[in-house]
Parts: C-alpha cells; structure tokens; sequence
C-alpha cells in the first residue's frame, strides 16, 4: 500500500514536471514594431493630399497587417502606404496607424497634421519689414534652408528651432505652400539657372541682366518654410536678401503671436557677404 501511494506521488510529479517543462518551452509572440511613420508633408492646404508611409518589422516574421485611423481627414488606400487628404477645416489633426501580426500582437504610432484654410501673413509681414520704402523684393519661388546653431535665449524656443529644421527637410515651390500669400512677385529658381544653393551671384553682369529685366525690384530674396512652437505662438523663418555682388546677408526672423496678430520680436543677423 504505502509502495503504491510512493508510485502515484511519482507519477503526479512526472506529470507536473512534464507540464511545466511543455509550458515553458511553448513559442512566446513578440510584438511587431513600428520603426518610422513619416509624411511628405505635415502642413497642407484644406483638402489637400500627402503620400504617408509606415515602416515595421516583426522579429517573428510574422505577416503584418496595417489600420489607419483618421477622424476628419481622409485615408486613400491600405497597406504600409497610403495618402492622407486634410479636411476642409483649419486644425491640427491625428493619424493614427495600428499593425497587428498573424497572432495578435499589436503596434500603434501617431502623427499629426496643420490644416490652413487660407494665406498666412506671415511672409508679409517679414517681406515688408525687408522691403525698401520705395522698391520691393522679387522672391525665389522656391524655398531655401540654412542652418546656423540654434541661438539660445528667450527670444526663440527651442522647439520652434527643431520644427523649423524638421519642415525645411525639403525645399517646396512658394505657391503650393499653404503659408504662403499671393501678393508677392516670383522669380523661378529655373530662370535664375543655378540650385538656390550656389548662385553665381558674384559677378557684376548677373546683376546687370537681373536688374535690366526686373528695374523695380530692390533685389532678390530667398525664404524657407515656416517653423511653429507647439503652441503655435510663436514662429521662425529663415531670409536671405541679394543686391549685388558681395552685397547680401541671411537672418532668422522670429514672431510672436498676441491676440491673433503676429509681430516681428527678434532679427538674427546670421552672415553678410
């Protein structure tokens, strides 16, 4: 008796070990990850489009499917790439993607999207301050970045820096903008012939072709995007004004927004030539 209830405790322990040893060994699903979720664009006109793109990875290489959530605002297509169309009202609006892999584990990321409904005054604003009493500037009808230390004090926050060198990535044509207005005169970088990054601005008979066909203008400008802190109070941009040669200089400008209006409150002086 005593050699039989010894067997059925043995036995009870062989099972359990084998159950625990079976459970340990049992495959655990790992998550999949999101490593980027970027847009073309991140400030856009209302119901305008830009192409979205998600990238992910399963260590399991298990199949991924993808969700994108937009409430307003429009997803075109499926899959890890897709294309956001904005709302017709101004705003600042999420997208959210969510991947999930064959055995339910799941990821999500967001990005978020500036809708603007109409011009900003912004560049205005900045090109008449530049702008001589009796001559205006012809502008570059594409933007331009320069990228100078970030000039720490209260004047400019630091996030409004990083968003600044975050949408000046690429350079987009001036009217397709949606901060740009329309009352300024544009120059196409393709009739100035060079990359707005090497001007042969040097010479004397550039000047003299330029200022024969534009005699009204008080130069040439270049401008970038526009850079907002969080709180969209405050904004930055980058300037470069040309005259002749050894004549230019380039300037952060910085505005403040008080009771919806936007003034100038600081000017770096960044080069002169």
């Amino acid at each position: 008796m005593y050699s039989k209830l010894i067997l059925i405790i043995i036995s009870f322990m062989a099972m359990f070990f084998f159950a625990c040893r079976d459970n340990s060994m049992a495959p655990v699903n790992s998550n999949p990850a999101i490593v980027t979720l970027t847009a073309e664009e991140t400030i856009l006109p209302a119901n305008g489009e830009t192409s979205v793109q998600c990238i992910a990875t399963d260590i399991d290489n298990d199949a991924i499917s993808f969700q994108w959530l937009s409430a307003p605002g429009t997803v075109i297509g499926s899959g890890p790439s897709i294309l956001w169309k904005a709302p017709e009202m101004e705003g600042h609006y999420p997208l959210v993607c969510q991947i999930s892999d064959s055995l339910g584990g799941t990821a999500e990321a967001q990005i978020n999207f500036s809708v603007v409904t109409n011009g900003s005054p912004i560049y205005e604003i900045v090109l008449d301050y530049f702008n001589w009493p009796d001559k205006d500037y012809l502008v570059c009808d594409s933007t331009i970045f320069y990228e100078a230390s970030w000039p720490t004090g209260p004047d400019l926050h630091k996030d409004t820096f990083d968003h600044y060198r975050g949408v000046n990535i690429f350079s987009q044509q001036l009217p397709s903008y949606p901060f740009w207005h329309e009352e300024a005169d544009l120059v196409p970088a393709s009739r100035l012939n060079q990359s707005p990054y090497a001007w042969p601005m040097g010479y004397l008979e550039w000047w003299n072709a330029f200022y024969e066909d534009y005699p009204d203008a008080a130069g040439l400008a270049f401008v970038s995007k526009i850079g907002f802190n969080g709180e969209r109070s405050q904004a930055m941009l980058y300037v470069e004004t040309r005259h002749r040669p050894l004549n230019a200089t380039g300037y952060y400008v910085v505005l403040e927004k008080s009771d919806d209006i936007w003034v100038i409150t600081k000017v770096y002086g960044l080069w002169v030539s």
